[in-house]
């Protein structure tokens, strides 16, 4: 419908978010045809919140598939693109993602790094949600470290926050 109303952003948007689908269902290869299509659409549109997005979700694949050096490539350029851009909570959701990829390889003091400053944001912002999942991540990476006082500490406010809010 997009395409027959020459309507590019929506487009660009109904191709991220067939992507996420595919992503979700597991079939990698189409969720990063459909995130290139975006990225390629948004490129043209000079969308830098588009195009930011549309890194971001590549490197998702990327992630999943174990390429994780791709994976973070991507995210450090999306962070990029949103902090030009000023976009706090995209910057916080690449923090969280280059953390994970830091956590995946074992690097738990670069994964608490990022998680810390995505936690940070995401106060500032007050957005429930965002705030539980930081300190689901963080817990979680203080138990890899063994620092059991720490990480029980974050995941019970991680679930008092989820409890809170109905999740």
């Amino acid at each position: 419908l997009s395409e027959k109303l020459n309507f590019p952003a929506g487009l660009a948007e109904s191709f991220n978010v067939s992507g996420m689908v595919h992503y979700y269902l597991g079939q990698f290869e189409n969720a990063e045809i459909d995130h290139q299509s975006a990225y390629q659409i948004y490129t043209k549109l000079n969308d830098k919140e588009g195009i930011a997005t549309s890194i971001n979700n590549l490197g998702l694949i990327f992630d999943i598939n174990g390429k994780y050096d791709k994976a973070l490539e991507n995210y450090l350029k999306a962070m990029k693109i949103r902090e030009e851009i000023e976009d706090i909570r995209g910057i916080s959701i690449s923090l969280i993602n280059i953390g994970s990829i830091y956590f995946t390889q074992q690097k738990y003091d670069h994964a608490l790094e990022y998680y810390r400053e995505a936690l940070n944001i995401r106060l500032k912002r007050d957005d429930q949600k965002d705030i539980a999942s930081a300190y689901m991540a963080l817990g979680l990476t203080f138990s890899k470290l063994g620092k059991l006082d720490s990480a029980l500490e974050f995941t019970w406010n991680s679930m008092r926050i989820r409890e809170k809010i109905g999740e």
